[in-house]
C-alpha cells in the first residue's frame, strides 16, 4: 500500500469526523431550547464545516471515487435545514407604493471608548445613516447621548431611546428612529440581563405595523487567539455555556411575544449568534429572513478570527414582500449595518 492509499484513508477518516461535528449540530438546531445547550456551541463553527466539507467534495470529485456522496449529502442535509449560506442577489422587484427601508446597526455605544481610533466616529456613523435614508433606523449598543438633539434628529421626526435602560449605566441601550408616526413604543426587559429589546407600533399609510428591535445576550468575548489563551477554558466555557442559555430564554420571550402581536410583524436586531443556531430558528419561526430572499454573498455582519459571520438580521412576516437587501463593508463598528427594502402587500 502506498503513501496515496494513506493520505486517501486519513482524509476520509477526517471527512466522517467532521459529518460527525455536523450531525451534532443539524441535532442541536431541532432540539428544544434548554436541552443540550452545549451543543449550540456548534453553531460558531458550522461556516467552516461547510467550507470543508465543500473542499472535499472537490477533492473526491476530482479523484472520481464514491467517497464524494457523504460531503455531497452533508452539504444538502445542510441546505435544507439552515437554508442557503450564499446570496445570489435576485433582481431588484421594483418600487411601489407601500415600500419602505428599514436599517439594522449595532452601533458599539458611538465608539465613545474609542475602540476604533478613529476621530469624530460618531459623526460619521450619523452621516451614514443620513445618506443612506433608510425610512426607520433600529439602533443596538446605543448611548444615552443619543437623548440629546443629533443630525438624525433633523431627519426622524419620531425618536425612541431606552430610557429605561439608562439607569445604571451599564444596561445596553437601544434606540428606534422612525419616518413614520410611531402611535406605542415599550421596552421588553429579559431577566438577569443587562440586554433586551423594544418594540413599537408604527402607522404606515393606512396600516399599522409592530416593529421589533432586539439585541440578545452577548458573550462579551474579545475575538482574538490570546484572550482565549489568558482565560481559564473551564470558567470561559461554562460562561459561554450561560450565555447560549440565557440567549435561548430570551429568544423564547421574543417568539411568544411575536405570536400575539395583533400587527404585521417586522423584527430586527443583533442576535449575536448565527443562522445556524436553534436561538435563529426560534426567532425567525415562519418569518421571512430579509438575507436569504434578496441577499448576495455570505451576508457578513461580524468578524471572529477573520471568519465572516452572520448575526444581524431583518424579519418580516407573511404580510410583507422582501425587495432588497444590502450589507455594508464599512468599519464604523465592529458590527456592519445592514438594510432592507420591504414592501407592505396591499389587503385585497
Amino acid at each position: 500500500m502506498g503513501k496515496r492509499f494513506y493520505v486517501n484513508l486519513i482524509l476520509w477518516r477526517i471527512n466522517v469526523f467532521l459529518t460527525i461535528l455536523l450531525g451534532l449540530e443539524w441535532l442541536a438546531y431541532y432540539l428544544p431550547p434548554k436541552e443540550s445547550t452545549a451543543l449550540s456551541f456548534f453553531s460558531f463553527v458550522v461556516p467552516i464545516l461547510l467550507a470543508l466539507h465543500f473542499l472535499l467534495l472537490l477533492f473526491w470529485t476530482a479523484k472520481k471515487t464514491k467517497r464524494a456522496f457523504l460531503p455531497l449529502l452533508s452539504l444538502i442535509i445542510s441546505f435544507s435545514i439552515f437554508g442557503s449560506f450564499y446570496g445570489f442577489s435576485p433582481w431588484d422587484k421594483g418600487g411601489g407604493h407601500h415600500d419602505f427601508s428599514i436599517m439594522s446597526f449595532n452601533v458599539r455605544g458611538l465608539n465613545v471608548y474609542g475602540q476604533i481610533p478613529t476621530e469624530n466616529l460618531q459623526d460619521s456613523i450619523f452621516n451614514f445613516i443620513l445618506k443612506e435614508d433608510p425610512d426607520i433606523v433600529a439602533i443596538q449598543e446605543a448611548h444615552h447621548t443619543l437623548e440629546e438633539i443629533t443630525q438624525l434628529d433633523l431627519k426622524y421626526p419620531y425618536k425612541y431611546v431606552d430610557f429605561n435602560f439608562i439607569l445604571p449605566r451599564e444596561r445596553v441601550i437601544n434606540a428606534l428612529y422612525c419616518k413614520y408616526p410611531v402611535l406605542s413604543v415599550d421596552a421588553i426587559k429579559f431577566p438577569e440581563s443587562s440586554n433586551g429589546a423594544l418594540f413599537a407600533d408604527i402607522l404606515m399609510q393606512e396600516d399599522t405595523v409592530r416593529f421589533y428591535n432586539v439585541h440578545l445576550q452577548s458573550f462579551k468575548v474579545v475575538p482574538k487567539v490570546d484572550y482565549f489563551q489568558n482565560e481559564e477554558s473551564g470558567k470561559l466555557l461554562k460562561r459561554i455555556n450561560k450565555v447560549l442559555q440565557q440567549q435561548e430564554e430570551q429568544s423564547l420571550i421574543i417568539q411568544e411575544h411575536v405570536i400575539n402581536s395583533p400587527y404585521p410583524v417586522i423584527l430586527s436586531g443583533d442576535f449575536n449568534n448565527t443562522q445556524f443556531s436553534k436561538v435563529y430558528r426560534v426567532m425567525r419561526s415562519n418569518l421571512q429572513d430579509s438575507f436569504l430572499e434578496a441577499g448576495a454573498g455570505f451576508g457578513k455582519t461580524f468578524k471572529i478570527f477573520g471568519l465572516p459571520m452572520r448575526i444581524d438580521y431583518i424579519f418580516a412576516d407573511e404580510h410583507f414582500e422582501i425587495t432588497t437587501h444590502t450589507n455594508y463593508n464599512i468599519e464604523l463598528s465592529d458590527h456592519e449595518p445592514i438594510m432592507a427594502k420591504i414592501r407592505l402587500i396591499p389587503n385585497e
